[in-house]
């Protein structure tokens, strides 16, 4: 993925700094994972992950009804 000024920071790298935004968009990502069949594009769902490892928290896709 190309750096763009308009990407959120941490949707750019792997080693990129967390900012405000994950803080807020995280637990609603999260809870969003439990919602059977719905998908995510495949930026969101690397972002998702990378939130998911750094912070120790799984996804709960495997709960998803």
């Amino acid at each position: 993925m190309e750096d763009d000024a308009e990407t959120p920071t941490r949707l750019v790298g792997k080693k990129a700094v967390p900012i405000l935004g994950d803080v807020k968009l995280w637990p609603i990502l999260r809870s969003l994972s439990i919602v059977d069949g719905l998908q995510f594009p495949p930026a969101v769902c690397s972002y998702m992950e990378r939130l998911a490892v750094d912070g120790k928290m799984p996804l709960l896709f495997d709960q998803a009804r």
